[in-house]
């Protein structure tokens, strides 16, 4: 009966982790500018000729602005222009290919690029990723299915990224409160053009499935971030771009702590683990039949870590972080006549 319980409690934390993900057979190009907040270019015709493409094609495509120097410089904006050859800034890309643009070309070369976006979105894709994007706090799950729609045949790497909008900042030429829009944040993978999920002879229909658990960065406004998962076709030592897709659709992960459980406070000290970490309990009465589990996000119990009664006043239970397979954001529940108590731990 208490199993059934504790299921049925955790829905509310978990529920919206039973949704598969639907993965989009779109077409959706990658817009590259390469920037930095020093250059004068990149704050003069740079700076009109991005938010234009932006508004021409946003609907339709993905558009990063990764800067590789400067204040808003990131591992990844220096990766991108590595990768990408860029020869000095701004310099826009459609895919890994040079748009041409300059101050006297922005004209033409915006409708080009909307023409070539228009032609690229009413493509069938190889392959795309659907993503379910599940927020608590700053601690970010994102479950990912990646589908070809075609064969294919090649080393295929999935990268996840933040690009933020609407970042307050310094740009040369449009001053210190300049709005920047679709900044690069990072990439949210270990490197920056993510893990490869799929190579040699690839089958039509082939599918896999990847979850990770981030912990993002306090300055980010998650009201304007978009997570951006983009398809690599690596070539040689270059990451080519297949595809992208782009969500701000978070489902925050809501815990019911001190809600359930009454005459009782629970505390993890620390709550990011790297070696281990004192769970501390109050309680105003006895608790009877009382459990403290530690729970995955996928609902799973990872460990025991007690089972009886608890005394009133003060007890305190050891967890270290040998005892889960893998790093990421798990839940201590602590359970008394079906009655709940959550707390939300890191494992590093």
């Amino acid at each position: 009966m208490k199993k059934i319980f504790l299921q049925i409690a955790l829905i509310f934390l978990f529920s919206s982790f039973s949704f598969a993900q639907d993965v989009p057979e779109v077409q959706r190009p990658l817009i590259t500018k390469i920037t930095a907040t020093w250059c004068p270019s990149c704050g003069g015709w740079g700076w009109t000729f991005f938010e234009n493409l932006v508004i021409d094609n946003e609907d339709k495509a993905t558009l990063i602005a990764a800067h590789y120097d400067g204040q808003l410089v990131t591992v990844a904006g220096d990766a991108f222009a590595s990768n990408l050859n860029s020869p000095y800034q701004p310099y826009f890309y459609v895919y890994n290919d040079d748009v041409g643009a300059s101050s006297s070309t922005a004209a033409t070369k915006r409708t080009e690029v909307k023409d070539i976006v228009d032609l690229e979105a009413a493509k069938s894709p190889i392959a795309n990723a659907g993503m379910i994007l599940n927020l608590a706090d700053v601690q970010l799950q994102i479950l990912t299915k990646t589908k070809f729609f075609q064969t294919a045949s090649g080393e295929y790497y999935l990268g996840i990224y933040a690009v933020e909008n609407e970042v307050v900042n310094f740009q040369q030429g449009q001053g210190n409160d300049a709005v920047h829009k679709k900044i690069l944040r990072g990439s949210l993978l270990d490197d920056t053009f993510g893990e490869l999920i799929a190579s040699g002879d690839i089958d039509a229909g082939s599918e896999f499935e990847k979850t990770y658990n981030i912990e993002l960065d306090a300055n980010w406004n998650t009201d304007h971030l978009e997570i951006v998962t983009i398809i690599w076709k690596k070539e040689g030592d270059t990451y080519v771009a297949t595809n992208t897709n782009l969500s701000s659709d978070f489902t925050p992960v809501v815990s019911n702590e001190n809600v359930l459980l009454q005459d009782a406070s629970m505390e993890v000290l620390p709550n990011v683990i790297s070696n281990h970490a004192i769970i501390n309990i109050d309680l105003e009465k006895d608790l009877k039949d009382a459990t403290i589990e530690l729970i995955d996000l996928d609902g799973k119990i990872v460990a025991d870590v007690f089972q009886g009664n608890l005394p009133f006043g003060n007890s305190s239970f050891n967890i270290e972080r040998s005892i889960v397979p893998a790093q990421g954001m798990y839940f201590v529940v602590l359970t008394s006549n079906q009655k709940v108590i959550t707390k939300k731990v890191i494992f590093n």
